[in-house]
């Protein structure tokens, strides 16, 4: 507890007030979308030296497209020429005889430019040795007396459209996404039904986060081509991500039509359904990719995320344990697993899941701050703050973190920790009612009350029906002498803790307020005692239990010559002593607290009722009203001096005593 300040005394408040109801663990729920592009499984990366070069041939390529503001073929110029040969020296080089090389259309697309370029500009050799003619002329007949094959001629606009295609298939595999929309570009404008090149740049698009032109590309691919599933599925995903998820699932659907056995169709119409809580929908697809493959995590994880969204966490906990059979390092499965587990109580095991997320990855953010919750819930309040301090200190900044770590501080009386962790969550969340509340406590707590009052009152605008505050509120009036603003609030929390949803214990503790209240204000006159012959003034010098006093009494020298027991029942004093004050640290004596009865000495609840009587009174003057005598102790009612405070009244309206015989 609190030393060294005046606080008002604590009230036993219901269980759960300083607790914020549906505080929640974090999944890690990170899992990507999977997108299909056209490119193959088994193509292989190359150096970062050949995409270099590879951007160099597009620029000067698109460079020479741009030449004709139709965009068609232009003719080489000698300086083209000399360095397309150049180039094309390069290609045969890299492509050979490959006809699956995807630099195979560039080279095609080159060789024509040349060929154009020499029929025009370079003469045969017969025109250049007209001798060599007539000695050869089977080796020198001409091009067009050659077979010609049934495959009909590319123009040199469909020979560069394939072309830009390929390299934009090539440089979006070496993350030259810029690049390869340019090349994507060249290809549609060469050829503007090229599906193939719309729903490659659709994808690019979408990988640089321009989203509603990466819709235009994947519409118009499904535009040319109806049948063509893996746009459908694209546009899909493309619509999860804009949170059009009837409309993503429409498209899930035309996936599934055009092929029965799309297992990433499946997966993601199952999270569609799973972001509009359709949860039983959601396991159904995964249910049936996990039937198409039982060997694919993902569907596994999805599903596991859906038990624990609908309850069912032990399903939940085994389809984790199967994700991490499948892939024992995933670390989402092992945090996960653990928040399920938390859920069903089982806090250690959670912790040594925790641990194993953290083992696999030091920088798990989540891990530290899910390990810090089950440590609360088992009462480890140090090491939970500390988990909670290493979450915040590798940059989780939500209110979370604060509020379970402020809850952890206030278990162990930190209360001014408490209030600035809870003075974050405000900053974090302005809206956040239960905090304002429980600050409205702590500071009450702290002796801050008119910050506690403004704490109250803010909580009550955000949320005006909120029993609970008004109920508190009405506790920290009450002890300020407020009562009939007290009244008013306690009147206004039991209205609405009667209310279906309110739990019954805040109704019993606010009927139990009104009626200490009543009882305070009907004996007024005991509240301010009066200054008469009776009246005692002692300092307190030791809290030996929670119903008995230790003081030393301020008493004059006439006061000297009574016996002990005479001056503490006030018996009159000897005419002929002089009278000066004297204190006498020497003489204790020990005041019973009438009317109390407080927990042993030695239990929680004692220790608690002797923390609290010393923070309210140990080195303080009090007055009292002696009534009897009760074995080697005084039996009275003690008023904590100068404020009057009547402190056997606020030791039963604190929660740490009760009344052995009603007050009258």
């Amino acid at each position: 507890m609190l030393t060294g300040i005046q606080t008002m005394p604590k009230v036993v408040l219901p269980p759960g007030a300083l607790e914020i109801p549906s505080m929640p663990q974090l999944l890690d729920d990170s899992k990507l979308l999977q997108t299909r592009t056209s490119q193959p499984a088994g193509l292989p990366l190359y150096a970062e030296s050949d995409y270099h070069w590879l951007v160099g041939v597009l620029d000067k390529l698109i460079e020479f497209m741009r030449r004709d503001e139709n965009h068609n073929v232009s003719e080489l110029t000698e300086n083209d020429y000399d360095w397309v040969h150049a180039l094309l020296v390069e290609l045969v080089g890299a492509v050979g005889e490959s006809e699956t090389h995807p630099l195979r259309p560039l080279m095609e697309f080159v060789c024509r430019l040349i060929d154009n370029y020499e029929d025009k500009y370079v003469p045969e050799l017969t025109e250049l040795f007209p001798d060599l003619a007539k000695e050869a002329p089977i080796e020198t007949a001409s091009k067009s007396k050659q077979p010609t094959s049934n495959i009909p001629k590319q123009s040199e606009s469909e020979l560069a459209a394939n072309a830009f295609f390929s390299m934009g298939y090539l440089l979006y595999q070496g993350d030259r996404k810029e690049k390869a929309r340019s090349a994507y570009n060249m290809t549609i404008t060469l050829k503007s039904d090229s599906w193939e090149a719309f729903y490659n740049r659709g994808i690019v698009r979408y990988d640089l986060r321009q989203y509603a032109e990466a819709m235009t590309d994947f519409n118009k691919a499904i535009e040319l081509n109806c049948n063509f599933a893996s746009a459908y599925h694209n546009r899909g995903i493309l619509k999860s991500e804009l949170k059009d998820y009837q409309g993503a699932i429409a498209d899930f659907d035309e996936v599934i039509i055009l092929k029965s056995d799309h297992i990433e169709a499946y997966n993601n119409r199952g999270i569609a359904n799973s972001r509009l809580n359709r949860h039983k929908s959601a396991i159904a697809d995964f249910d049936t990719v996990i039937k198409l493959k039982p060997n694919y995590p993902n569907a596994y994880y999805n599903r596991g995320l859906e038990n624990n969204q609908l309850g069912n966490y032990q399903a939940a906990i085994v389809d984790f344990a199967t994700v991490i059979e499948l892939q024992p390092n995933d670390v989402a499965a092992y945090n996960n697993r653990g928040v399920a587990k938390n859920q069903l109580g089982n806090y250690q095991s959670a912790i040594a899941d925790f641990d194993k997320v953290i083992e696999l990855d030091p920088s798990k953010v989540v891990a530290y701050y899910n390990k810090g919750v089950a440590k609360n819930q088992l009462g480890n309040y140090q090491s939970a703050i500390a988990d909670f301090d290493k979450a915040i200190e590798l940059g989780l900044n939500s209110f979370e973190a604060y509020c379970h770590r402020a809850f952890a501080k206030t278990a162990l009386d930190k209360y001014d920790a408490a209030v600035s962790d809870y003075d974050k969550v405000i900053e974090l969340n302005q809206d956040f009612a239960e905090v304002y509340n429980i600050l409205g406590i702590l500071r009450s707590e702290l002796g801050q009350y008119n910050e506690a009052l403004a704490d109250y009152a803010e909580a009550i605008r955000i949320k005006p029906d909120y029993a609970e505050a008004y109920a508190y509120r009405g506790v920290l009036k009450a002890y300020l002498g407020r009562i009939n603003k007290a009244r008013s609030d306690f009147q206004k929390a039991l209205e609405l803790a009667k209310r279906p949803g309110n739990s019954s214990s805040l109704k019993v503790f606010v009927e139990n307020q009104l009626q200490q209240l009543n009882q305070e204000a009907s004996k007024q006159n005991n509240k301010e005692p009066r200054r008469g012959g009776q009246m005692q003034t002692h300092i307190v010098t030791r809290v030996i239990n929670g119903d008995t006093l230790e003081v030393s009494p301020e008493i004059s020298r006439r006061a000297a010559l009574q016996t002990p027991m005479e001056r503490l029942i006030g018996a009159p004093l000897p005419a002929e002593t002089p009278t000066e004050r004297l204190s006498h640290p020497n003489m204790f004596r020990k005041i019973r607290l009438k009317n109390i009865d407080a927990p042993e000495i030695g239990t929680p609840q004692g220790e608690k009722a002797v923390r609290y009587l010393k923070q309210l009174l140990e080195g303080k003057r009090v007055t009292f009203k002696p009534a009897g005598i009760s074995d080697d102790r005084v039996v009275a009612d003690v008023w904590r001096y100068p404020d009057h405070v009547f402190v056997n009244a606020i030791m039963v309206y604190s929660g740490h005593a009760k009344w052995s015989h009603p007050p009258r």
